[in-house]
């Protein structure tokens, strides 16, 4: 099993880089012509029912589709000085930009008497009211100020852009970030609130000069004013909402008992843009990284993958993008954590005394994060011994007594758990007695029941040992040989498990029988099989398992199987011997290694070494060996 790298630091580091990626200013190719009522359309401004226009000492007012109308044709020639450049609606009255001064107007366009005028060269272009503060551009000086509602200037906004655009004209807002035209009249630049650049600019290829632009923000689009063209072009929003990133599956803080892991997620766009792509990231294996992307057109759907990640605690969350190729990750990483592995309870003694019911146990459970041990107490008759309680709780590693209800034979069951909900448990035998006999020894003292000589039986590999060490070779069949002797006295019944103690070849191990009779045969053994199918995508690390063999009376004996990979050599030898599994039959390596090999040496001693028998044999070997490396 890999080791947990938990990168916490290095996720959270990762969602602080992902910032918005601006939209794209697209023509929707719709316009409307004010040519009627102006030929030099300065500014533009939508007070939430229609929009006005500046023009030559004149505000006109059309309805959203472009239609004017008469009534809303108003001068503002009482003000001499003023030759207006822009306009910007606040809600309860009008801002007004001339070359020279600042004017406010109410909301029927009747001079208020207010003016005033900003520092710098007053050589004002746009305005614009963000519902707190008033900005304005001044070209002389490529500066953009900021005023209070009164009128106060702000000597802290007081921003440069000379150094992305100078002379800047126009400026507006979306409600996230600014926007300017400066000295190149059909490009928009985007700013952040605090007028930083964003290193985003598009042009309008509608015209070659825009000297106005506004912002609605119920339909999420952009109506630009070409002074070429004497036209107003409606853009695509600018869309700066960041999708909504839903982490379904694992909930935070979850625990897993399979290490397969359904992730899923969801991603929604506020303003049902498709979404473009969902990329999980985690930190299973080799750090934080991108573990899965799935590019299918979809917004506020369920996405699932499985990934396939050992035991251990992780940090996981997700980054979706959507059509305006804005990306967003979840405002936080969710942690999981996943133990698959089943605990090993094992019951080291059970101690009784002749002519007492009472017992003392003994157990232990093997598991990371262990959690309780239980047991229960029966009698001959597979029910719950009377005098004992079902499900005893108790301290694994901890002795622990009991009594039961009458002398004889009785079956303790130890149950274990882990914190994660995994359970197994494990089963013995034992007598209790008055007497000497049925394996109880006498003299009051203290007796372990298991294996005595009347029951005893053993288990080994074909060499007599009790571990097997091979080479592991993709879709290649071993087969051994387990060997069993029944040193007791009478009949045991054995039954073969198999667990995985590393990998998982048990699960592509087969044995010749699951269950059989063990009969008495001292000196004479009985053999069983096991057969590994080694799968063509098998893992390359070192895997392990253990064969147990469990008898009637819940005595386990075992041995280990531990396959590895091996070098060229040692990998031919063992093809050598072993078998491809071909559908459901064994086909051996050595036939198909023996017939390249006569086919080889026959054909090249005919053919290209002719007359040189030697080199035309080692042809052949050399060639039946290089295909057993490949198949």
């Amino acid at each position: 099993m890999k080791k947990i790298l938990l990168v916490l630091i290095l996720g959270i580091f990762i969602l602080s880089l992902i910032n918005p990626i601006i939209a794209l200013f697209n023509y929707l190719g719709t316009s409307f012509s004010v040519a009627s009522e102006e030929s030099a359309p300065t500014g533009i401004d939508w007070n939430g029912t229609y929009f006005f226009i500046t023009g030559t000492q004149r505000i006109y007012g059309y309805f959203e589709n472009g239609t004017f109308i008469d009534s809303f044709n108003f001068s503002v020639s009482e003000v001499s000085f003023l030759n207006p450049t822009d306009l910007s609606w606040n809600g309860t009255h009008w801002w007004l930009t001339s070359f020279e001064n600042i004017t406010v107007w109410d909301s029927n366009w009747v001079y208020t008497g207010i003016n005033f005028v900003a520092p710098g060269s007053a050589n004002y272009q746009g305005i614009h009211d963000n519902g707190t503060y008033v900005f304005v551009s001044e070209s002389g000086l490529d500066r953009i100020y900021g005023f209070f509602q009164n009128g106060t200037f702000i000597s802290s906004f007081n921003f440069s852009v000379s150094s992305e655009q100078g002379s800047p004209n126009q400026i507006n807002s979306n409600g996230t970030n600014w926007f300017l035209i400066g000295q190149t009249p059909n490009v928009v630049h985007v700013y952040h609130p605090n007028w930083s650049y964003t290193g985003n600019s598009y042009t309008l290829s509608e015209d070659t000069e825009f000297n106005g632009f506004t912002y609605i923000n119920n339909t999420d689009k952009w109506y630009a004013i070409g002074t070429q063209t004497d036209s107003v072009y409606q853009y695509t929003g600018f869309n700066s909402s960041t999708p909504v990133v839903n982490l379904l599956n694992p909930t935070n803080n979850q625990k897993l008992i399979s290490n397969t892991v359904i992730f899923s997620v969801s991603c929604l766009d506020g303003n049902n843009l498709v979404i473009l792509n969902n990329s999980l990231y985690g930190n299973w294996s080799s750090g934080w990284h991108l573990n899965f992307s799935n590019s299918s057109s979809f917004n506020n759907t369920e996405t699932n993958v499985s990934r396939e990640i050992p035991d251990g605690h992780y940090l996981y969350n997700n980054l979706c993008n959507n059509s305006d190729s804005i990306s967003a990750f979840n405002s936080s990483n969710f942690t999981f954590s996943i133990d698959a592995t089943f605990p090993k309870p094992q019951i080291n003694y059970i101690n009784t005394t002749q002519g007492s019911q009472t017992i003392y146990l003994h157990a232990n459970q093997t598991d990371i994060n262990e959690d309780n041990c239980w047991y229960s107490i029966y009698n001959s008759t597979g029910d719950i011994d009377i005098a004992t309680t079902e499900n005893t709780s108790f301290t694994c590693n901890v002795e622990k007594s009991d009594t039961v209800s009458d002398y004889g034979t009785f079956t303790l069951r130890i149950w274990s758990n882990d914190t994660f909900g995994n359970e197994n448990s494990t089963v013995q035998n034992f007598t209790t007695s008055t007497t000497i006999g049925g394996g109880v020894a006498g003299g009051g003292g203290i007796v372990i029941i298991g294996e005595t000589n009347a029951t005893k039986w053993i288990i080994t590999t074909s060499a007599g040992t009790e571990k097997y060490e091979i080479i592991k070779l993709k879709s290649a069949s071993r087969k051994f040989t387990i060997l069993f002797e029944n040193l007791g006295e009478t009949t045991r019944t054995i039954k073969l498990e198999c667990e995985d103690i590393l990998g998982n070849m048990c699960s592509y191990s087969n044995y010749s029988t699951i269950e059989f009779e063990l009969p008495v045969s001292k000196g004479i053994k009985h053999s069983e099989s096991i057969t590994i199918d080694f799968p063509e995508n098998m893992a390359k690390k070192t895997e392990i398992l253990s064969i147990k063999a469990r008898d009637d009376r819940g005595v386990i004996h075992s041995v280990t199987l531990e396959a590895r990979s091996a070098g060229i050599l040692s990998t031919i030898f063992v093809k050598l011997i072993s078998t491809k599994l071909i559908g459901k039959i064994h086909f051996p390596y050595f036939l198909l290694f023996l017939f390249i090999w006569i086919v080889g040496g026959f054909g090249s001693n005919r053919t290209f070494l002719k007359e040189r028998s030697g080199l035309s044999l080692i042809f052949g070997m050399v060639l039946g060996l290089s295909v057993l490396l490949i198949i």
